[in-house]
């Protein structure tokens, strides 16, 4: 899709209808709409079915996290949103609590956390990794299901001898970054390009997108 959205952006600059768009400048702009898209679908996540499926590509399982003899944990892997914690060696599930259910129940003198009723905090982030308190503390390792942040789309390129960039997903770029497609379904595809189109400032019907995708097309085979 990264592709896609690079090829109509430079064919409409080869027409004139907006001016040159650097490869990373484009890159930036779609990683801004991704990400964006994904916090507009982050708090219907859990009660919607429709932004579920979407959402589908960002779903991550950062399995067997220990957990020491004090209860305490550090992910391996940078999830954004945990929806799920379970017991790695039950599979029972551990019940995630904000910071103000969390005083409140570790100090419950009639049903304090146990093994039958679990609880954990996502209390601080160290180098972008959650750490986890866990109660009770004889639990000694962990599942962590949720959703991680849209990686950075990056568009690769070779340069031939006139100086033109064109498209290779095996190349490494100038930076060193590599080939990075936009991880959304391709049936957000077209929400994406008109949203990174509007950003950009280059202002297309629907009937000229599709008409200067024609043209590209012809023009190419």
């Amino acid at each position: 899709m990264i592709n896609d959205i690079h090829n109509i952006i430079n064919f409409a600059t080869d027409k004139g209808v907006t001016g040159y768009h650097k490869p990373e400048d484009i890159d930036n702009e779609v990683h801004a709409v991704s990400t964006d898209l994904w916090q507009s679908f982050y708090d219907e996540y859990a009660i919607t079915k429709k932004v579920s499926s979407y959402m589908v590509p960002f779903e991550v399982k950062d399995n067997g996290i220990v957990v020491n003899s004090n209860g305490d944990a550090v992910m391996t892997k940078e999830i954004e949103h945990p929806t799920l914690v379970l017991d790695a060696v039950t599979s029972k599930e551990i019940h995630i609590r904000e910071r103000f259910q969390w005083g409140k129940e570790i100090n419950d003198p009639i049903s304090p956390p146990s093994i039958e009723y679990p609880i954990c905090l996502f209390a601080s982030k160290s180098s972008n990794l959650y750490n986890i308190e866990v109660l009770p503390a004889s639990i000694s390792s962990i599942t962590v299901y949720g959703l991680e942040k849209p990686k950075k789309p990056v568009w690769t390129y070779i340069i031939d001898g006139n100086g033109r960039r064109s498209f290779d997903s095996t190349a490494t770029n100038p930076d060193g970054s590599t080939y990075q497609d936009i991880e959304w379904s391709e049936l957000l595809f077209n929400d994406i390009r008109n949203r990174v189109l509007k950003v950009m400032g280059i202002n297309l019907r629907e009937g000229q997108i599709t008409q200067l995708a024609e043209q590209m097309k012809t023009e190419t085979e």
